[in-house]
């Protein structure tokens, strides 16, 4: 097996159940959690809040007119171009490989999310 197809097995192996992982934790807060509800993970640590987010990260543009559709447009280009420059071996190096890998599923899922629900969870 080549450089390249290693890559994209390891790719696949990472991001998929990493995308799959991301959208079943998203369902299950929207099956058993009502908006703005909390609950406790790690006392004063960590906890799990349910909001539909429609701008950009903390919620910055939530309010803006076409929000949803213009990080949607976004997060599509964001795609394409990591595709891109993936293909023509512009990540070099283990840690900007594992980036990557780690990168396209939360943008996958915060697309899949925005097409699907109108908003991230």
């Amino acid at each position: 097996m080549n450089n390249s197809l290693k890559e994209m097995s390891l790719f696949l192996k990472i991001s998929l159940p990493l995308f799959l992982l991301d959208q079943v934790t998203k369902l299950l807060i929207l099956n058993n959690f009502e908006l703005g509800d909390q609950k406790s993970i790690i006392p004063n640590f960590f906890n799990l809040v349910r909001v539909h987010n429609t701008g950009i990260a903390f919620g910055k543009f939530n309010d803006a007119s076409n929000s949803n559709l213009i990080f949607s447009i976004v997060a599509i280009l964001a795609l394409v171009f990591i595709l891109f420059l993936w293909r023509k071996n512009k990540f070099p190096g283990k840690i900007n490989t594992y980036a990557i890998i780690l990168l396209v599923p939360g943008i996958m899922g915060n697309l899949v999310d925005r097409l699907w629900h109108g908003y991230v969870v």
